[in-house]
């Protein structure tokens, strides 16, 4: 894919796709492994693939939730990779944490 600003990487819909990316990933390659019995080795190593995923994307709002409580009422920049904003969002989202994007401003 080919974009033509920040803004248009970060888009609702471009979070969307990702997160369908994602969950298809990890879902089917858990479910091709179960499914297939020459693959059924590999069923724990799906699953910790997984698994990472999840808990890196959960420390990392951890910790934005964490430092958002000790430096409140101030604003706290957080820079990471496109491909896990669409999992930490939602995750801050439930903290009710203030989110604005850098172009809001």
């Amino acid at each position: 894919m080919k974009y033509n600003s920040l803004k248009e990487v970060n888009s609702d819909l471009n979070q969307k796709f990702t997160e369908l990316k994602y969950r298809t990933i990890y879902d089917l390659i858990i479910s091709i492994t179960q499914d297939t019995e020459e693959l059924n080795k590999w069923i724990p190593f799906a699953q910790l693939q997984k698994d990472f995923w999840v808990k890196r994307n959960e420390v990392m709002a951890e910790n934005i939730v964490k430092y958002s409580k000790e430096f409140e009422n101030k604003t706290i920049v957080v820079f990471m990779g496109f491909e896990h904003k669409y999992y930490i969002v939602n995750l801050l989202k439930e903290q009710a944490i203030n989110l604005v994007e850098y172009w809001e401003f």
